[in-house]
């Protein structure tokens, strides 16, 4: 992005603070977790913490470099929609569940259904927090 953007421009970005257990498919990991599995987690989760996103910036050349914490309420129409958007095999959890057999899926989906923060409309709501960077590109 240092390089792409305009001299003087500003670019932005956020990462999910898994540290901060701020990603929305923590209740995935927890799961996993709750048959036995260890969660894949992916591999920049590293570079998402406050720390690392600040040097990152800076060693890249950005000027008046600012990392936060933001927090982002994701929501789901039930189980079904987190289902979906969560256990496709495009991401480290999707790929996870997709090399399950059908019965670890099934114990799997049941732990998860332990795990997802169920309202009374039926409704997932899962608090997540990710850390926001920004920074100028010089002059």
């Amino acid at each position: 992005m240092a390089r792409v953007v305009r001299r003087g421009g500003w670019t932005a970005t956020y990462m999910w603070a898994f540290s901060l257990g701020g990603a929305p498919t923590n209740p995935i990991y927890r799961a996993m977790r709750a048959i036995g599995m260890e969660p894949p987690l992916p591999t920049n989760h590293a570079v998402a913490e406050h720390a690392a996103l600040q040097d990152l910036w800076t060693e890249a050349g950005l000027q008046s470099v600012e990392v936060r914490p933001i927090s982002i309420d994701t929501t789901f129409s039930g189980f079904d929609d987190y289902w979906t958007a969560n256990a496709q095999p495009t991401g480290p959890q999707g790929i996870a569940i997709s090399r399950m057999t059908p019965e670890t899926r099934e114990r799997f989906r049941q732990a998860l259904r332990a795990e997802l923060p169920v309202g009374s409309d039926g409704r997932i709501h899962i608090p997540a927090v990710a850390n926001a960077v920004k920074g100028r590109v010089p002059q």
